[in-house]
C-alpha cells in the first residue's frame, strides 16, 4: 500500500492523522510506503517513532522522502 502524505495530510488535517488513518485501513502485517515532502520529514519521523514505541508499527526504512513501515497486529 502506498500513501501520498502530502495529499493525505491535507485531507486529514495533519501528518499524524493521515498516518493513523492509513494504519486503520491496513491489515496487521501489511507493508505501507509513505511518500512525503522534505518539509514534512520531522513530523513524519516523530510520528513514526511514537507509533513504534507504542508497538503499532515497525519502521523498516525512513528518509529521503519515503518511509516504509509494517503494521503490527
Amino acid at each position: 500500500m502506498e500513501v501520498d502524505l502530502v495529499a493525505e495530510a491535507r485531507r486529514c488535517g495533519g501528518v499524524f492523522a493521515a498516518v493513523v488513518t492509513s494504519l486503520r485501513r491496513a491489515r496487521p502485517g501489511s507493508r505501507i510506503r509513505f511518500v512525503y515532502a522534505g518539509g514534512q520529514e520531522g513530523e513524519v519521523r516523530l510520528t513514526l517513532e511514537r507509533l513504534s514505541e507504542l508497538g503499532m508499527v515497525e519502521v523498516v526504512r525512513l528518509g529521503r522522502g519515503e518511509a516504509v513501515v509494517v503494521k503490527r497486529g
